[in-house]
């Protein structure tokens, strides 16, 4: 009778340590998604430097907020539109495409070509760019952070 209980527990414990792996998940797909913004700036040298905590309530009412939505376009790369909204004024929209995610530790650095311009963990992310207009030579910082809904 041993001898049968033993031959029936050894396979049954082999198949019982059976270990399910889940496959890897890529930097641009942990990324993906939707963000609010807890803070943003924009400033281009001209106007009045802009910057303020996110969103901003007056008298219980919403009077400014932001959205991020990130879109994975392969696995390294990402693009993102970025909605501003005041009341009272038009939504200001900026949109980043081609944005190369790389890892680096635990975080993941974002790049707008050679320039790195902020970074990410899957639930915060943050971004500082500059661009200059061409036609004007003006420069515009735009920085922004937010967190994944």
């Amino acid at each position: 009778m041993k001898r049968l209980l033993y031959l029936l527990f050894v396979p049954l414990s082999f198949t019982a340590c059976k270990k399910d792996t889940e496959p890897e998940v890529d930097a641009a797909t942990r990324l993906a998604g939707t963000y609010q913004l807890s803070y943003a700036l924009l400033d281009d040298k001209t106007n009045p430097k802009l910057e303020s905590p996110l969103p901003v309530t007056l008298g219980g009412v919403t009077v400014a907020s932001g959205t991020l939505v990130v879109t994975r376009k392969n696995e390294n790369a990402v693009d993102g539109n970025l909605v501003i909204k005041v009341q009272g004024s038009p939504d200001m929209n900026v949109t980043f495409q081609n944005v190369e995610v790389k890892k680096n530790a635990a975080m993941y650095d974002l790049y707008l070509g050679p320039t790195k311009i902020g970074s990410a963990d899957g639930t915060n992310l943050d971004v500082d760019a500059t661009q200059t207009n061409p036609q004007t030579n003006v420069a515009t910082r735009l920085a922004f952070k937010a967190k994944k809904e």
